[in-house]
């Protein structure tokens, strides 16, 4: 009769270990690879409305300017006719919000000042919906929003002529 050393009787462990762990390890860059999909996509929106705010601190631009800047800034994440069809309004896959606030103040030494800003806000309702995520229960992730604000380039006074 043989005796079974102890090297015999861990057959096939190492084949168990690995399973296990290649399992854990595949869940774990899966998370990663659906992390880095919404971390994408946040910083596409956070740029287009940095990107509207921009186009729509310049003088003389319009709020087409501002939504044709987001647009065309997002035409690299989404599909371009998603973009171009459903955008811009309250309830679109794509909804921009444009709002020019003026407003005047007094320094320290009474002095009138004019500022002039504007606030762009970049809403989606279009989010990579993470496959781990609904394992887990977390499916609260319905839109992602992102606001810029830009100081206007022209600072005088509109009452003054």
């Amino acid at each position: 009769m043989k005796k079974r050393t102890k090297l015999h009787q861990q057959t096939g462990a190492a084949v168990v270990e690995f399973a296990v762990l290649l399992f854990l390890i595949l869940i774990l860059l899966l998370g990663i690879i659906e992390f880095g999909f919404l971390w994408l996509q946040n910083n596409y929106i956070a740029h287009a409305s940095r990107e509207g705010a921009r186009v729509a601190s310049k003088v003389n631009s319009t709020e087409d300017d501002v939504k044709n800047a987001v647009k065309d800034y997002l035409k690299g994440l989404y599909n371009e006719t998603d973009v171009d069809t459903d955008c811009c309004e309250a309830g679109d896959f794509i909804e921009i919000v444009y709002n020019p606030d003026e407003t005047s103040s007094t320094d320290a030494n009474g002095t009138a000042i004019y500022t002039s800003q504007v606030t762009v806000t970049v809403e989606t309702a279009k989010v990579w919906e993470p496959i781990l995520w609904g394992f887990l229960n977390q499916n609260d992730i319905t839109h992602i929003s992102e606001t810029a604000v830009f100081a206007k380039e022209d600072q005088t006074d509109p009452n003054e002529e």
